[in-house]
């Protein structure tokens, strides 16, 4: 795992605890990829924000 996976995993988690508060940090750091990078990895955040908390329910 290298730091920029590190660090958009931590974002993620971020998004977990406060989706509404977080949401200008996502846009910052997602600011330079392409539209269809983006929306990649806004999907893959949704997952794993989910899976996480499917896994505490």
């Amino acid at each position: 795992m290298n730091r920029h996976e590190l660090f958009f995993d931590l974002i993620t988690l971020s998004v977990t605890i406060d989706p509404l508060g977080t949401l200008p940090i996502f846009s910052s750091v997602t600011k330079r990829m392409t539209p269809a990078k983006r929306r990649s990895a806004a999907i893959r955040a949704s997952i794993i924000a989910f899976a996480i908390l499917a896994g505490f329910l």
